[in-house]
């Protein structure tokens, strides 16, 4: 039995009823953040972006702004799915816990373990590659911003562009590039792999 937190034996029922209710709701919870920020993110994103494209005399300064804006809200919107996605997989990961040693399957140690890393440390049980690789790929994040990304380039090289313009664009990749080199420093990246957990991506 793990005793550096002071967990007892009795403490198992606990989990089990009150906790496990606890899980239910911030799985719930984060199911709902994860699936508002991607549909949101991705309609608004798409719609404003061909928006701008569409206009006739793309590339211009204007047109170049709202890219601009628009590549920093899609980041933006990218790290809230990626946090809303953790979460899920780290609730689901602590019930399956959970259930396992209702059944016999895992020992409380294992449960007390889980809860102790995954949800007091906050660290994440899947691997940095799996959260990108979901992120961009199946919830769709790639295709758009390398829409966006391919756009801003011609028009950051286009001679219809202003300087002030492309100043704006430089401004803008930097905003997301901090807001995301702020998200892999943050505890959300702290990872410790479970192979059971990364099962659940």
């Amino acid at each position: 039995m793990r005793r550096d937190r002071g967990w007892q034996a009795n403490d198992f029922d606990w989990v089990r009823a009150d906790y496990m209710a606890i899980l239910s709701t911030e799985r719930s919870t984060s199911l709902g953040e994860l699936q508002n920020a991607t549909t949101w993110s991705l309609t608004i994103l798409t719609g404003a972006a061909v928006v701008v494209g569409l206009q006739q005399d793309f590339p211009n300064s204007v047109s170049m702004v709202g890219l601009s804006a628009i590549f920093v809200l899609g980041t933006h919107f990218g790290v809230r799915a990626a946090k809303g996605y953790i979460n899920v997989i780290r609730w689901a990961h602590i019930q399956r816990r959970i259930l396992g040693a209702v059944t016999g399957e895992v020992s409380k140690d294992d449960v007390f373990e889980a809860i102790e890393t995954y949800h007091i440390k906050w660290k994440s049980p899947i691997t940095r590659w799996d959260l990108i690789r979901k992120c961009l790929f199946e919830l769709g994040y790639f295709y758009i911003l390398f829409g966006l990304m391919a756009a801003i380039a011609f028009g950051f090289f286009s001679s219809t562009v202003s300087n002030a313009s492309r100043l704006v664009v430089i401004i803008a990749v930097g905003l997301a590039s901090y807001e995301v080199s702020v998200f892999f420093d943050s505890a959300y990246m702290d990872v410790e792999p479970d192979d059971e957990a990364r099962k659940l991506r």
